[in-house]
């Protein structure tokens, strides 16, 4: 099964990051929306994979509303269906300076994006229930579900491509769990909004990767776009330890 993972596309979040920490820092929610950059990120994803010979089945997406507006974007391109997968979000939950949040429950999701499909995970009363912020190895072990998932429905032959939305810290995650590192020795792979990664699961439970960060459907947004090497030139202390 061939999996594209995709990162969403620019939150609002990530714009005020592009201006300043200080501005992100003081200005930070917890559930932000896509920025206006970011919708055009989304579609031209969307463009790009209606193009493909072996465009993906269907897009599973974290309950995260920056998640669910760029699988809205592409699902306006494309048609494909959409499926919430709780288990894909961002690394930490939902909060803001420590104080969790629920997240979108059943009834804002309907509202706000009646084209996808809820699954198990979310509730009324949303879908982050936990009462602190995750843990680093909470989410390393929570990659590692999400690996296994993925195997299992390659194994079952439903698809033969799909894709995944989901979050730079927990695609980065995922990505060590593919590889059964540990996170206190894992590498960093640093990938813009909209960004794809490509991999194909095999039989024997393989994952071969074609692509880590593909973003040259994004080229028509080039003058927009901050580009990965000036983030990691400005924000390099940020990914320090």
């Amino acid at each position: 099964m061939k999996v594209y993972l995709i990162r969403h596309a620019q939150s609002q979040n990530n714009a005020l990051m592009e201006k300043s920490v200080e501005l992100y820092e003081a200005e930070r929610v917890a559930d932000p929306k896509i920025s206006d950059l970011g919708i055009k990120e989304a579609r031209c994803t969307g463009k790009y994979l209606s193009k493909l010979h072996d465009k993906p089945e269907v897009v599973f997406t974290s309950a995260m509303r920056r998640a669910l507006m760029t699988a809205q974007g592409i699902h306006d391109e494309t048609g494909i269906d959409v499926k919430v997968w709780t288990d894909v979000h961002e690394n930490g939950g939902c909060y803001i300076k420590g104080d969790v949040e629920s997240g979108m429950n059943v009834q804002d999701i309907e509202a706000e994006f009646p084209f996808a499909s809820i699954g198990e995970g979310v509730t009324d009363k949303g879908w982050y229930l936990e009462e602190a912020k995750e843990t680093e190895e909470q989410a390393y072990q929570r990659a590692k579900r999400v690996v296994q998932e993925l195997y299992a429905l390659s194994s079952s032959g439903q698809y033969k491509a799909i894709a995944l939305i989901s979050h730079g810290n927990f695609l980065n995650t995922l990505l060590n769990a593919f590889a059964d590192r540990s996170p206190a020795f894992s590498c960093y792979y640093l990938i813009e909004n909209c960004g794809l990664v490509i991999t194909n699961l095999t039989e024997e439970h393989k994952a071969v990767f074609t692509s880590i960060n593909y973003n040259t459907h994004l080229e028509e947004l080039e003058s927009e776009r901050m580009g990965i090497s000036k983030f990691v030139y400005k924000y390099a202390k940020i990914l320090s330890p």
